[in-house]
């Protein structure tokens, strides 16, 4: 305290306050009255009373623009707080996603302990080809080969059809040229998924080698049968929508709606090995 009395600010302070003190006293005067004094009192005092208004203009210019400027940190510490908290939340986000992808698969390891699994990320499609082709971020150095099939939780999604050291691309059930085994769970009916161009159009697998007579009807859950060694047995393909029967053959066919839609995706799991895996190849 007796540091800040003996300060030059202290000084600068009284001073300042000393000249506002006459202006205030010479303002008083000379607007009371107007005779030949007051109006010398006026000239004197002028001079004074307009340093003193200068003066206050600069002080209150100070406080302002040192509030600005500390308005202006906050604003700048908040928005870094709130960069932060987004970075954070998008990172509790892919978490999340990736534990539910995780949480999904932990079911089926544990009902197939003999399967091996390994996480990808969806990181292309083939704009020729829409939905039918994926591009994953896995390749040969994670043990993923050519035929390994593809799923999503309990649904088969697709196979792999090449693999580079770094990536591998998918062809889906939509693919015409993906062949697969399937059975109806009630009837226990079985056929084969071979989709054509006009189904996939539609977002629809075509299964095709049911009965003339066949008992599956609107709603009827397709899955894999594991025959031929490609895919495992008792994932799910999706619910029929409706059945037509062929003009050529005495065979039915089920237009078949996934059981989930490959454009929502963002990341699935290829089994690189499980029992069974390569007994039968079915050729395209």
């Amino acid at each position: 305290m007796k540091q800040f009395l003996k300060s030059k600010r202290f000084r600068v302070f009284i001073t300042v306050l000393a000249v506002l003190f006459v202006s205030c006293v010479a303002s008083s005067v000379l607007t009371s009255r107007s005779s030949p004094i007051n109006v010398a009192l006026g000239t004197i005092f002028e001079p004074f009373q307009k340093f003193a208004s200068d003066i206050r203009y600069k002080i209150d210019d100070i406080v302002l623009f040192g509030s600005a400027d500390k308005y202006e940190q906050q604003i700048e510490e908040l928005k870094k707080e709130l960069s932060d908290c987004r970075e954070k939340l998008t990172d509790y986000d892919e978490i999340s996603y990736k534990l539910a992808s995780y949480e999904k698969m932990l079911g089926i390891k544990k009902k197939n302990p003999d399967y091996e699994l390994v996480f990808s990320n969806i990181i292309g499609t083939d704009a020729q080809d829409l939905f039918s082709t994926l591009i994953l971020d896995k390749g040969e150095t994670d043990s993923v080969a050519v035929n390994d099939p593809v799923v999503y939780g309990k649904y088969v999604i697709g196979v792999v059809r090449s693999v580079k050291p770094t990536y591998c691309v998918v062809k889906t059930l939509l693919d015409p040229s993906v062949n697969m085994a399937a059975y109806e769970t009630k009837t226990r009916e079985t056929g084969f998924i071979n989709t054509s161009a006009q189904y996939a159009l539609k977002n629809t697998y075509r299964l095709c080698g049911l009965s003339r007579i066949t008992k599956v009807k609107k709603g009827s859950l397709i899955c894999t049968s594991g025959t031929g060694g490609v895919f495992p047995k008792n994932f799910i393909i999706g619910t029929v929508d409706e059945i037509t029967y062929s003009d050529e053959n005495i065979s039915g066919i089920a237009s078949v709606i996934p059981g989930i839609s490959i454009s929502d995706l963002q990341d699935v799991f290829i089994i690189t090995d499980f029992e069974g895996q390569g007994v039968e190849e079915i050729e395209d």
